[in-house]
Protein backbone atom coordinates (compact mmCIF):
# COMPACT_ATOMS: atom_id res chain seq x y z
CA UNK A 1 0.00 0.00 0.00
CA UNK A 2 1.09 3.25 -0.85
CA UNK A 3 1.91 6.40 0.97
CA UNK A 4 -0.28 9.36 0.95
CA UNK A 5 1.19 13.21 0.59
CA UNK A 6 0.30 16.83 0.27
CA UNK A 7 2.83 19.05 -1.31
CA UNK A 8 2.77 22.87 -1.59
CA UNK A 9 4.94 25.33 -2.96
CA UNK A 10 4.51 28.87 -1.61
CA UNK A 11 4.81 32.64 -3.66
CA UNK A 12 7.64 34.36 -2.89
CA UNK A 13 9.07 31.79 -0.19
CA UNK A 14 12.30 32.60 1.25
CA UNK A 15 14.59 31.44 3.93
CA UNK A 16 13.22 34.63 5.78
CA UNK A 17 9.81 33.32 5.74
CA UNK A 18 9.38 29.65 5.51
CA UNK A 19 8.73 28.96 9.00
CA UNK A 20 5.97 31.52 9.26
CA UNK A 21 4.61 29.63 6.27
CA UNK A 22 5.36 26.70 8.17
CA UNK A 23 3.24 27.71 11.40
CA UNK A 24 0.33 28.81 9.41
CA UNK A 25 0.05 25.08 7.97
CA UNK A 26 0.38 23.76 11.70
CA UNK A 27 -2.05 26.36 13.00
CA UNK A 28 -4.29 24.57 10.89
CA UNK A 29 -3.73 21.05 11.29
CA UNK A 30 -6.44 19.16 13.52
CA UNK A 31 -4.19 17.77 15.82
CA UNK A 32 -4.89 14.48 18.05
CA UNK A 33 -7.07 15.08 21.05
CA UNK A 34 -6.02 11.21 21.59
CA UNK A 35 -2.61 11.71 21.52
CA UNK A 36 -1.29 14.94 21.63
CA UNK A 37 2.31 14.37 21.52
CA UNK A 38 4.62 15.44 19.12
CA UNK A 39 8.37 15.39 18.23
CA UNK A 40 10.00 18.42 16.27
CA UNK A 41 13.13 17.12 14.30
CA UNK A 42 15.33 19.53 12.49
CA UNK A 43 17.82 18.48 9.68
CA UNK A 44 20.58 20.15 7.79
CA UNK A 45 20.30 19.56 4.08
CA UNK A 46 19.04 16.54 3.75
CA UNK A 47 16.66 13.89 5.79
CA UNK A 48 18.98 10.90 5.88
CA UNK A 49 21.46 13.20 8.13
CA UNK A 50 20.97 12.48 11.93
CA UNK A 51 18.63 15.41 12.85
CA UNK A 52 20.61 18.87 14.21
CA UNK A 53 17.57 19.31 16.68
CA UNK A 54 15.66 16.64 18.29
CA UNK A 55 12.35 17.50 20.69
CA UNK A 56 9.16 16.30 22.07
CA UNK A 57 6.58 18.71 23.25
CA UNK A 58 3.30 17.79 25.06
CA UNK A 59 0.94 19.00 22.59
CA UNK A 60 -0.38 21.99 20.69
CA UNK A 61 -0.06 24.14 23.94
CA UNK A 62 3.77 24.31 23.24
CA UNK A 63 3.47 25.55 20.18
CA UNK A 64 4.81 28.85 20.92
CA UNK A 65 7.87 27.58 22.65
CA UNK A 66 8.30 24.89 19.58
CA UNK A 67 8.31 27.62 16.96
CA UNK A 68 10.66 29.79 18.79
CA UNK A 69 13.36 26.64 19.08
CA UNK A 70 13.00 26.20 15.18
CA UNK A 71 13.54 30.06 14.85
CA UNK A 72 16.81 29.39 16.82
CA UNK A 73 17.84 27.07 13.86
CA UNK A 74 16.40 29.17 10.66
CA UNK A 75 18.88 28.40 7.56
CA UNK A 76 18.28 27.93 4.00
CA UNK A 77 19.49 24.48 4.23
CA UNK A 78 17.38 23.48 7.03
CA UNK A 79 14.22 20.95 7.03
CA UNK A 80 11.79 20.59 9.40
CA UNK A 81 10.22 17.66 10.20
CA UNK A 82 7.03 17.78 12.87
CA UNK A 83 6.33 13.99 13.69
CA UNK A 84 2.66 14.08 15.27
CA UNK A 85 -0.71 11.97 15.32
CA UNK A 86 -4.44 13.03 14.00
CA UNK A 87 -7.64 11.28 15.06
CA UNK A 88 -8.98 8.92 11.52
CA UNK A 89 -11.74 5.93 11.77
CA UNK A 90 -9.66 2.90 11.91
CA UNK A 91 -10.73 -1.21 12.09
CA UNK A 92 -8.86 -2.08 15.25
CA UNK A 93 -9.44 -5.39 17.07
CA UNK A 94 -12.88 -6.08 14.93
CA UNK A 95 -14.52 -2.58 15.32
CA UNK A 96 -14.07 0.67 13.56
CA UNK A 97 -12.48 3.15 15.89
CA UNK A 98 -11.26 6.87 16.05
CA UNK A 99 -7.86 6.37 16.57
CA UNK A 100 -4.57 7.96 16.31
CA UNK A 101 -2.28 8.11 13.65
CA UNK A 102 0.82 9.18 12.78
CA UNK A 103 1.04 12.61 10.36
CA UNK A 104 4.61 14.10 9.45
CA UNK A 105 4.71 17.41 8.51
CA UNK A 106 7.45 19.20 6.75
CA UNK A 107 9.15 22.67 5.87
CA UNK A 108 12.00 22.77 3.66
CA UNK A 109 14.39 25.55 2.92
CA UNK A 110 14.81 26.93 -0.36
CA UNK A 111 18.27 25.06 -0.35
CA UNK A 112 16.94 22.08 1.53
CA UNK A 113 17.43 18.49 -0.85
CA UNK A 114 13.97 17.86 -0.79
CA UNK A 115 12.61 15.32 -3.14
CA UNK A 116 10.09 17.16 -5.03
CA UNK A 117 11.51 20.80 -4.23
CA UNK A 118 8.21 21.13 -2.72
CA UNK A 119 8.23 23.79 0.19
CA UNK A 120 5.37 22.35 2.92
CA UNK A 121 4.69 18.50 3.01
CA UNK A 122 2.65 16.81 5.11
CA UNK A 123 3.06 12.73 4.93
CA UNK A 124 -0.66 11.31 6.32
CA UNK A 125 0.99 7.72 6.17
CA UNK A 126 -0.87 4.45 4.51
CA UNK A 127 -3.26 6.03 2.19
CA UNK A 128 -5.70 2.81 2.37
CA UNK A 129 -7.07 5.16 5.55
CA UNK A 130 -8.70 6.98 2.96
CA UNK A 131 -9.58 3.39 0.41
CA UNK A 132 -12.70 1.80 0.66
CA UNK A 133 -11.80 -1.33 2.39
CA UNK A 134 -13.42 -4.43 0.25
CA UNK A 135 -11.26 -7.37 2.78
CA UNK A 136 -12.68 -5.54 6.27
CA UNK A 137 -16.23 -7.09 7.38
CA UNK A 138 -19.35 -5.02 7.05
CA UNK A 139 -19.27 -1.77 5.33
CA UNK A 140 -16.35 0.51 5.67
CA UNK A 141 -17.25 3.28 3.02
CA UNK A 142 -19.10 5.50 6.28
CA UNK A 143 -16.01 5.42 8.12
CA UNK A 144 -13.60 5.92 5.61
CA UNK A 145 -15.98 8.77 3.97
CA UNK A 146 -15.32 10.48 6.92
CA UNK A 147 -11.83 10.12 7.14
CA UNK A 148 -12.13 11.78 3.67
CA UNK A 149 -13.91 14.54 4.99
CA UNK A 150 -10.84 14.88 7.33
CA UNK A 151 -8.61 15.49 4.23
CA UNK A 152 -10.83 17.77 2.40
CA UNK A 153 -11.30 20.12 5.36
CA UNK A 154 -7.60 20.21 6.22
CA UNK A 155 -6.37 20.74 2.27
CA UNK A 156 -9.52 23.65 2.43
CA UNK A 157 -8.14 25.37 5.64
CA UNK A 158 -4.54 25.34 4.00
CA UNK A 159 -5.58 26.42 1.26
CA UNK A 160 -7.04 29.27 2.93
CA UNK A 161 -4.53 29.91 4.99
CA UNK A 162 -1.63 29.69 3.02
CA UNK A 163 -0.36 31.86 -0.03
CA UNK A 164 0.37 28.83 -2.57
CA UNK A 165 1.32 28.96 -6.11
CA UNK A 166 0.22 25.57 -6.11
CA UNK A 167 -0.80 22.11 -4.20
CA UNK A 168 -0.69 18.53 -5.01
CA UNK A 169 -2.14 15.44 -3.42
CA UNK A 170 -0.24 12.51 -4.46
CA UNK A 171 0.97 8.97 -3.96
CA UNK A 172 4.12 7.15 -3.15
CA UNK A 173 3.56 5.33 -6.63
CA UNK A 174 3.37 8.74 -8.35
CA UNK A 175 -0.20 7.64 -9.64
CA UNK A 176 -3.48 10.14 -9.21
CA UNK A 177 -4.79 9.67 -5.83
CA UNK A 178 -7.99 11.36 -6.53
CA UNK A 179 -8.77 9.03 -9.66
CA UNK A 180 -7.48 6.12 -7.56
CA UNK A 181 -10.44 6.78 -4.82
CA UNK A 182 -13.02 7.97 -7.61
CA UNK A 183 -12.21 4.22 -8.76
CA UNK A 184 -12.37 2.66 -5.99
CA UNK A 185 -15.70 4.35 -4.92
CA UNK A 186 -17.24 3.30 -7.95
CA UNK A 187 -16.29 -0.16 -7.23
CA UNK A 188 -17.63 -0.55 -4.13
CA UNK A 189 -20.99 1.08 -4.73
CA UNK A 190 -21.22 -0.27 -7.93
Amino acid sequence: MDRLYLSYWMRGYTEHNMLRHYATALRKFPFSRLSPSMQLRIFESELVEPPVFEHLYDGPQDFDLMMAEAKLHQAPDYGYELEAQWDLWQWIQNEWKLAPVRVSLFCFGPAFDALNRDHLEVDFGLESHFLPQPLVPGNSLPMVQSNIRSLLKLVQDLDGGLNADRRQLWSESGDNFAERLESALAITSG
